[in-house]
């Protein structure tokens, strides 16, 4: 069974480490913000926080920037960036008497290797929307003007930023709120957990696939040829180049074929049911997608897709993928129906949107031949199939199987990812019973799809926490002890390490100048900053607990360097001021510095203790 958030952690989801960054912005004279409110709850679904419209400007200018901070999280996530915490107001003043200007210092979640015009752009996108809208009654126009905007100005040049796969949202959700910390290694690769207990992701694939079983996995030929060689039921078919050649093998094989190009997936250029008659179109329709104009010409077999997702030699979850449909409600025609539908989709956000289908020529063909019209009212309850199979293009209907697969069905969907060294794959498996065993129907595997789309549907999305606490040993988190202040700090941070040194435990321990290794050996780091050093112990696979040695104020200027830690040992007030450029000087830090580090150091750790 799907493990929900809550019932697989005992741990508080994490808090993802933040920057502060300076905003000004134009507070808008008197703003709506009930109408503002009504944009953020009813069009873009965000819990707008209340609002005493009795206080003062001042209040008003942080409660106003508080919404458009919202709007920015939502817009970094439509732009696929995994910003989940909620942004805050640090500070908020005017800049001077009467102006309509205000001077921010915001909060922000900071993600590595992330180009700094991705947040400018959703900051200053989520105030102009702020702007906006507090002057703009919600209507069909409106909304037209706003989303056809923000697709152009705002998502598509987010997305182009940092191009990430569908799957590495959903699952990098889970695990904030399972309070595993992640890192955005580059190329929207990223690491889930510290040192030693890490794991990478890429999409849904993890370190742990293999390269050469995703090659082979992406050719769909090469993949039937070693299902079949494995003793594993795979697809009878050829590939062809020619409409004559493609006639001669679906006359060899037998009619009804699939066709399909080569060297494409997601469903894209795919016809089942192809006839004689229709081969023409099916292939014609194939080439035009195919790079290669290679064309796979299959035998078709009884059922529909189920797909099993194996993961770490287990089954996930499995799901009947059948083509996309609607159910009636007795009343509306099913024109009426998919128009009802696409009404409702067009109110919501862009990356909220579900597909819904057109009533185009394949729609009509696949309605009349259930003996249908647009115009045709469904009974309440009746599913009505819109398209004769699923596809990434179209969308698809959704039915959770897993209890209803036959073990045998598991067991050639285990192998299958195994033969090919998959920790996560998407096994399809024909069939019209998946509750029957393979061997005793004309069940095949029709694809070994390395790295399968996860979080997709609500089903999937059910199964992710069960993902990550396979994928991961408890929080992924190491862990970290911190000691501040003088000598009296370093030696007794010092001396636990040499304790865990001596326990045959993998301990690092590092001030802002020197970082020691497991080894006892000094661990050179081309650094004068405890931050990076930090950031750079819990990317290495050796590390297993963290001990480190506060000794300057860099943390009031670059943040803290780690969502959580253990504990903190607060020694005494002998810390000396960081400066960005230079970093540690001689200078002792002032009261007013001490009392700051010792406040956001409070926050770090549930543990803190003055020695």
């Amino acid at each position: 069974m799907p493990l929900s958030p809550a019932e697989s952690s005992h741990h508080l989801p994490t808090r993802q480490i933040r920057m502060h960054l300076p905003l000004r912005f134009m507070l808008p004279p008197d703003p709506d913000m009930t109408l503002l409110d009504r944009w953020l709850t009813d069009v873009l679904e965000i819990p707008a926080p209340s609002f005493d419209n009795t206080v003062d400007t001042a209040n008003t200018a942080t409660q106003w920037l508080k919404r458009c901070l919202l709007v920015c999280r939502e817009l970094m996530q439509g732009g696929q960036f995994p910003v989940f915490e909620t942004p805050a107001v640090i500070s908020c003043r005017q800049s001077s008497v009467d102006s309509v200007q205000w001077d921010a210092i915001v909060s922000l979640p900071r993600l590595d290797n992330i180009p700094p015009a991705a947040y400018n752009l959703a900051l200053q996108s989520s105030l102009r929307f702020g702007l906006w809208a507090g002057r703009h009654p919600i209507n069909d126009d409106n909304l037209t003007k706003l989303f056809t905007t923000m697709r152009k100005e705002v998502i598509t040049p987010l997305c182009n930023l940092a191009p990430t796969g569908k799957s590495t949202l959903p699952i990098l959700k889970v695990a904030n709120q399972l309070g595993i910390p992640f890192i955005h290694l580059g190329s929207s690769i990223y690491q889930l957990g510290w040192g030693h207990k890490a794991r990478r992701i890429d999409r849904s694939t993890t370190g742990e696939d293999s390269a050469m079983g995703s090659k082979l996995a992406q050719d769909k030929v090469v993949t039937a040829n070693l299902l079949r060689q494995a003793g594993l039921p795979a697809p009878v078919h050829r590939v062809v180049s020619t409409l004559d050649e493609a006639r001669t093998v679906s006359e060899k094989i037998g009619w009804p074929v699939v066709i399909k190009p080569a060297d494409r997936d997601r469903g894209e250029g795919v016809t089942v049911d192809v006839t004689s008659d229709t081969l023409k179109h099916a292939f014609e329709s194939a080439s035009a997608l195919s790079k290669t104009k290679k064309i796979i010409v299959e035998r078709q077999v009884a059922g529909c897709c189920h797909r099993l997702v194996i993961a770490g030699g287990k089954l996930l979850y499995a799901l009947k993928r059948q083509a996309p449909s609607i159910v009636g409600d007795g009343q509306k025609s099913i024109g009426q129906l998919l128009e009802t539908a696409r009404l409702e989709q067009r109110r919501r956000a862009l990356w909220k949107r579900a597909t819904v289908n057109p009533v185009d020529d394949e729609v009509r063909a696949v309605l009349a031949a259930a003996g249908y019209d647009e115009n045709s009212v469904p009974e309440a309850g009746q599913r009505i199939f819109l398209r004769k199979i699923e596809s990434t293009q179209w969308g698809g209907t959704f039915e959770e199987v897993s209890e209803e697969t036959h073990p045998d069905n598991i067991r050639i969907a285990v192998d299958a990812a195994q033969l090919f060294g998959l920790h996560t794959c998407g096994i399809d498996i024909i069939t019209d019973d998946i509750s029957r065993p393979w061997h005793e129907s004309d069940a095949i595997i029709n694809e070994v799809n390395y790295a399968p789309l996860l979080g997709g549907t609500e089903q999937s999305r059910n199964y992710l926490p069960t993902l990550l606490k396979q994928l991961i040993v408890g929080d992924g988190r190491i862990p970290v002890e911190v000691y501040v202040g003088g000598q009296d700090a370093r030696a007794a941070a010092t001396t636990r390490w040499e304790t865990l040194y001596e326990d045959d435990i993998s301990a690092c321990l590092s001030n802002d100048l020197e970082t020691f290794s497991h080894t006892a050996e000094p661990w050179p780091m081309p650094f004068s900053s405890l931050f990076q050093r930090v950031r750079a112990m819990i990317l290495s696979p050796r590390v297993e607990v963290l001990i480190m040695v506060v000794q300057t104020t860099e943390f009031q200027v670059t943040g803290l360097p780690l969502e959580q830690v253990n504990t903190v040992h607060w020694f005494d007030d002998n810390v000396f001021v960081y400066h960005p450029e230079t970093g540690r000087t001689q200078q002792s830090a002032p009261p007013e510095q001490i009392s700051n580090l010792k406040n956001q150091l409070r926050t770090w750790t549930e543990d803190f203790r003055e020695n």
